[in-house]
């Protein structure tokens, strides 16, 4: 009986031991959870905007499509009806402004109709902005002209 409690011992801390080192995608190995890149934890943070945007080319919800929002001028996609504060923006989308924009819209643009709080982390934002890149958030300047 005592053998069978000195196997299912060493059995468990085996399996554990196991568990606790894990291959990274990259090759190596790492102790404990595998770590998420930017982007996939950036596609968790999207969850709060996906309610009002999409990253798809041409698709609207509430909000304008995602697609191409980086490195892209501001109210500048056809068909949406911007608020009048939004039109008369005039910025590109790039990191400081999206960052600026994504932590305090209605402070960054007083009028807005985006009624979205803010992300108060900014490791959030640099997730996010990951994950829009990655999907496609990068606006191709040749593409519209």
């Amino acid at each position: 009986m005592r053998f069978v409690f000195l196997i299912v011992g060493v059995a468990i801390i085996l399996t554990a031991g196991v568990a606790w080192f894990v291959l990274r995608e990259d090759g190596s190995r790492t102790m404990g959870k595998p770590e998420l890149s930017s982007a996939e934890r950036g596609k968790f943070v999207f969850r709060r905007c996906q309610a009002c945007h999409a990253i798809g080319e041409n698709k609207k919800l509430t909000g304008p499509g995602l697609a191409g929002v980086i490195n892209r001028p501001s109210g500048s996609i056809e068909g949406y009806r911007y608020s009048n504060a939004m039109a008369a923006l005039s910025v590109i989308w790039d990191e400081k402004t999206l960052t600026e924009f994504l932590t305090k819209p209605r402070a960054f643009v007083p009028g807005t109709k985006m009624g979205f709080g803010g992300i108060k982390k900014p490791q959030e934002i640099q997730d996010l902005l990951a994950y829009l890149v990655a999907e496609g958030g990068l606006h191709d300047a040749e593409a519209t002209q």
